[in-house]
């Protein structure tokens, strides 16, 4: 298990270019039926020695944007040009394929990615003017430039959680922000922009993510999925 505290953070930023999938060993799918669903399945599977995609978690429900899934600039490069586009506030969840490098809690739990400790002071900025849009800080800074933000703490789905990194490849400005995998408000409760699931189904699939495994997720409606199937050699899934 991997924990630490922290009170700012700059996320990594990722090249897309340099991007292999090859080279992820852990692959978490989610798919929707179409691209306004707000309900899908999310699949989790493991390279085997032989590189092949092994499932460890299959069927898992989940509930996605409000208004369904719309498309970033993603580690795959096959979706740029696709339409919706993802933006800040439009209530949908993020399409493509993206780095999972970091978890958070209220509290130490089991997982092998970095593990962020929430406190009072913990905050998801969403502010556009701000330098630190996107990024997960904290209130007590004395050079704090945002003026609105997720006070993360004291959001009882957040008791558990993972950051998608779907706007740290070129940080766009409304790109969309605080967009994570966390606990539901209910099984048919939709979400601002996040994936969630039960706190039962996120604890079992925190426990199975290593970091040095260099995890993924996919979020993807159907018709694309089988598009990107063939392209980037995934399972498949009926």
């Amino acid at each position: 298990m991997s924990t630490f505290n922290i009170n700012y953070c700059y996320c990594q930023t990722y090249d897309s270019k340099s991007f292999k999938l090859s080279q992820s060993k852990q692959l978490i799918i989610v798919i929707a039926n179409k691209i306004d669903s707000k309900h899908g399945k999310l699949y989790f599977y493991e390279r085997d020695n032989a590189g092949n995609w092994k499932p460890r978690l299959q069927f898992i429900e989940v509930m996605l944007g409000a208004k369904g899934l719309g498309f970033c600039n993603d580690l795959s490069g096959i979706f740029d040009y696709k339409m919706p586009r993802k933006k800040e506030g439009d209530l949908k969840s993020p399409a493509g394929l993206f780095y999972i490098h970091e978890a958070f809690a209220y509290y130490p739990i089991k997982t092998g990615i970095d593990l962020k400790i929430l406190n009072k002071g913990t905050v998801c900025v969403d502010d556009t003017a701000s330098r630190s849009y996107g990024k997960i800080s904290n209130d007590s800074l004395a050079k704090k430039d945002w003026n609105s933000g997720e006070k993360m703490r004291l959001i009882r789905q957040y008791e558990y959680g993972i950051v998608i990194d779907q706007n740290m490849l070129a940080n766009r400005l409304e790109g969309g922000s605080c967009i994570f995998v966390h606990i539901w408000s209910g099984e048919q409760n939709s979400t601002a922009g996040c994936t969630a699931m039960s706190k039962q189904n996120l604890l079992r699939l925190l426990a199975l993510l290593e970091i040095n495994k260099m995890p993924v997720i996919l979020q993807l409606p159907r018709e694309s999925y089988q598009e990107a199937a063939t392209i980037l050699k995934l399972p498949i899934i009926n």
